[in-house]
């Protein structure tokens, strides 16, 4: 769900409101999204520690709540602005077709752009050998 979000956010040009994820997730209208990004912020933290990512990134995804004090809810999500720019200059219709399919996406054809590089092995019965 949140990676789903995390997509329309960036085609939102780099944001997404709250409505818009509980459309999205068919979620309850009392349901809270206390911790919703966690997620995206622990793959971050544990690419830093990889160190494929410097120390210095930030979450690439954050929330933003009312104004006020005490508790209150996100009304928006935002997405890395530098994250933004890097999907939209690197992603092509084909690309987004196949990230809109979600685990659908086995189903549909490959992208047209693929181009085969180097040998490979074929997949064999009941996935024993499940490289490319």
């Amino acid at each position: 769900m949140q990676l789903e979000a995390f997509n329309q956010a960036i085609r939102n040009g780099g944001e997404i409101s709250r409505g818009e994820i509980f459309r999205i997730g068919g979620y309850e209208p009392k349901r809270q999204l206390k911790n919703w990004t966690k997620p995206l912020r622990t793959i971050t933290s544990e690419l830093i520690q990889q160190g494929s990512l410097p120390e210095s990134a930030e979450p690439p995804m954050e929330a933003d709540y009312a104004e006020g004090s005490g508790y209150r809810q996100a009304h928006v999500f935002r997405v890395t602005p530098e994250i933004v720019k890097l999907v939209k200059e690197g992603m092509c219709d084909g690309c987004w077709k196949l990230v809109d399919t979600g685990t659908n996406g086995r189903h549909i054809p490959p992208h047209e752009g693929l181009k085969r590089v180097g040998d490979y092995r074929h997949f064999g019965s009941a996935g024993k050998v499940a490289d490319e």
